[in-house]
């Protein structure tokens, strides 16, 4: 494409950063709402694990799209 390589990694970066953050973002959003829930002892268990599941489908789903549409658009 006639895009610059320098111009196409800051993309790449942008994008998969804010997915990182989005993951981080679910991730403690979940962490914070089983806190202050009243959960059995399975589910205090299950919580942070539903949280990276969570977190790191969101994250990858949005790196996926955005990489597809501002990064490797052509």
């Amino acid at each position: 494409s006639d895009r610059h390589v320098f111009d196409e990694f800051t993309r790449f970066v942008s994008v998969h950063a804010t997915g990182g953050v989005l993951n981080l973002g679910i991730y403690s959003l979940v962490m914070f709402l089983a806190e202050n829930a009243d959960l059995t002892r399975f589910w205090d268990a299950v919580m942070p694990l539903l949280g990276v599941w969570l977190g790191g489908v969101v994250g990858m789903c949005f790196n996926f799209f955005m990489s597809r549409r501002l990064v490797f658009d052509e």
